[in-house]
């Protein structure tokens, strides 16, 4: 497969599996958001350092 050719497929494919995956996007709030939504900001930050 080319270069060329792996771009042509991507082009129409409305799905971002990297940024937005499907099984995280199901519903109408995206986990991580609705992760956020439930913390302060100090948590969340904390949360996303591990």
């Amino acid at each position: 497969m080319t270069e060329n050719h792996k771009c042509k497929y991507w082009e129409g494919n409305e799905a971002d599996p990297v940024n937005h995956p499907g099984h995280y996007t199901s519903g109408e709030i995206e986990c991580i958001d609705a992760l956020k939504a439930s913390m302060s900001h100090a948590e969340f930050c904390g949360f996303l350092k591990g």
